[in-house]
């Protein structure tokens, strides 16, 4: 009995959000009607993100669901959490831009999904989904309008703090977990293990997240020459991070290409320019970026990922170290 009803405050959630919706969003006409960039976000999430995430062998015909599950999840309920600060006489105006936003906001949880994967329930993640919706819905209006930050491409909105928020978990778990856990060696849990399908699905994933990650960061600029600019720029960041990428895989692995670095590294350059990239950076401004975004990416995910993961005080470090690169990296762009 306890298995057949482990997930019907799911369905209680949903009738909540049939209520909220029926009683504040309402369509906003023909405005944003030729917003750009949908479509393309919409194939990130579900495709992208869900095929990326079956990299672990024993988690992979999960993943692409619970991917699912989450970003259904979130998308809605994020159009409540976001439209709570843009409300008008108490009504929450629906649109394609209004749409778009949540599946940004279904990213955020995706990527804190990554960090998640194989150690929480689905009840626990779509637990953390909706808080970190609603979390996140803040932390958004605080960038955007408190501090009037400019963060078009979400690299500090949508991709730190999803990230940072699945490291925060990870290292509560990490702190609290039981001597009796499985043992681990250098390359982390037993279970945190590839196999050749998997690797092959996940490219899968990771070829889409780069086609359509330049539409992503150009979503939501304001006029034309700033869409221009943040499709070229993202381009061009994505472009380098993939070529450096590959070299310093093959240096590290003695010539052999990582697939963990292939996999994610490679899409690092779309992050780390996601926040400039409507700015007057320049062409070899977008490369550097990406550069950096895989020199970053690729040393980490080689020298920094066992200690990490077996030493809490140095994730903690890392952390720091990250948020202060990117507050740097901000002042000095601006």
């Amino acid at each position: 009995m306890a298995s057949r009803i482990k997930y019907l405050w799911l369905l209680v959630f949903q009738v909540i959000l049939v209520i909220l919706f029926c009683v504040f969003v309402r369509y906003d006409g023909d405005n944003k009607v030729n917003l750009r960039g949908y479509e393309d976000t919409h194939v990130m999430i579900y495709v992208g993100f869900g095929f990326l995430m079956t990299f672990l062998m024993k988690y992979c015909y999960g993943a692409v669901g619970i991917n699912w599950l989450l970003a259904a999840l979130v998308a809605q309920w994020s159009i409540i959490t976001q439209g709570l600060f843009h409300m008008k006489d108490m009504i929450i105006p629906l649109n394609k831009k209004v749409i778009l936003e949540a599946d940004v906001m279904s990213a955020t949880v995706l990527i804190t999904f990554g960090a998640l994967l194989g150690r929480a329930s689905v009840n626990q993640l779509l637990f953390i989904a909706i808080v970190e919706a609603l979390i996140g819905s803040l932390n958004l209006y605080i960038i955007e309008k408190v501090i009037e930050g400019s963060d078009v491409g979400g690299s500090m909105g949508i991709h730190t703090y999803g990230a940072f928020f699945g490291l925060a978990v990870s290292a509560a778990w990490v702190c609290c977990r039981k001597k009796r856990d499985q043992p681990q060696d250098d390359d982390g849990h037993p279970l945190e293990k590839p196999s050749y399908m998997t690797d092959v699905t996940s490219m899968i994933g990771s070829v889409f997240l780069f086609i359509y990650w330049p539409s992503f960061n150009a979503a939501l600029t304001a006029t034309d020459a700033d869409y221009q600019r943040a499709v070229v720029n993202t381009y061009l960041s994505l472009a380098a991070c993939s070529v450096v990428t590959f070299a310093l895989s093959a240096f590290l692995r003695h010539g052999k290409f990582e697939m963990e670095h292939i996999q994610n590294s490679t899409l690092a350059g779309g992050v780390g320019v996601g926040t400039v990239c409507n700015m007057h950076i320049t062409p070899g401004g977008a490369i550097i970026i990406g550069m950096g975004a895989a020199f970053v990416s690729v040393f980490g995910f080689a020298k920094l990922k066992a200690s990490i993961y077996n030493n809490c005080p140095c994730l903690f470090l890392y952390l720091t170290i990250s948020a202060l690169t990117i507050s740097l990296c901000e002042y000095i762009w601006r």
